[in-house]
């Protein structure tokens, strides 16, 4: 009777872990997978987790976030024929993430786990990139030489 209570009490306890989160179990895998150098597993997981677009619509930021470390590290370490796909999936789960709650992206990375900084930097940095408009103004060439300019030219400095 006693196993019964502990299998019945272990089940339960299962069946919490895996159902409450909305589907957060894909993204912990996906990183276990990541830990375990499984990239085919990770990106299975990632990528049935973000086929549910209902899995995408319930998620925090910090999931999002999780999710952009994911695929930048798929982009990194995965099959090279998917790195676009997955440096797009990085960047577009990062973008989400900051236009829900950017003060959680903000949390995110100062407690991103070690391992996981590198790529979150990166996706945050390309994706600052890509949203940072750079206006030259009157600092603007004019002139099309100097935008022709060769290695064959020289600099003269005169005292």
């Amino acid at each position: 009777m006693r196993f019964l209570i502990v299998l019945f009490l272990s089940y339960i306890t299962m069946a919490a872990c895996t159902s409450s989160g909305g589907g957060m179990t894909a993204i912990d895998n996906a990183e276990a997978a990541i830990k375990a150098a499984d990239t085919r597993r990770a990106q299975k997981e990632a990528d049935s987790f973000t086929a549910d677009t209902a899995n995408i619509k319930a998620s925090t930021a910090t999931g999002l976030c999780r999710l952009a470390v994911i695929y930048k590290k798929l982009a990194d370490n995965g099959d090279k024929s998917l790195e676009d796909y997955n440096n797009d999936r990085a960047l577009t789960y990062y973008a989400a993430a900051c236009t829900l709650d950017a003060d959680s992206v903000e949390a995110f990375r100062l407690r991103v786990p070690l391992e996981d900084a590198a790529a979150f930097d990166v996706v945050s940095k390309l994706h600052a990139m890509e949203h940072t408009a750079i206006d030259l103004g009157e600092h603007a060439p004019q002139d099309s030489s100097i935008i022709s300019m060769t290695a064959t030219d020289s600099l003269t400095i005169t005292d």
